[in-house]
């Protein structure tokens, strides 16, 4: 596993992330694969994978795969505290 971001798409998706981890899984022309966790407790909250090559994404594509990437977590997170609330 590596934790390097070589292209430069990925350097803006680390950051898009923070304060949450991003790890790279895999990088390559034919796709990549990524890794947002709790830095704190190291607990994955979701892997993805998208099946096209860094190097050649635009900016504006990796806006919109990161702001997909957000939503999906946003939707965990409000599924768990409705779950929580059932609960109650």
């Amino acid at each position: 596993m590596s934790t390097d971001v070589s292209a430069p798409v990925l350097t803006y998706m680390k950051s898009q992330f923070l304060p949450l981890g991003f790890q790279v899984l895999e990088e390559s022309e034919k796709g990549f694969a990524v890794r947002i966790f709790n830095q704190q407790s190291g607990i994955t909250i979701l892997e993805a994978r998208r099946d096209s090559s860094p190097y050649q994404m635009s900016q504006g594509e990796a806006q919109v795969w990161v702001t997909g990437i957000k939503r999906e977590i946003d939707n965990q997170f409000d599924i768990r505290r409705k779950n929580s609330l059932a609960k109650v």
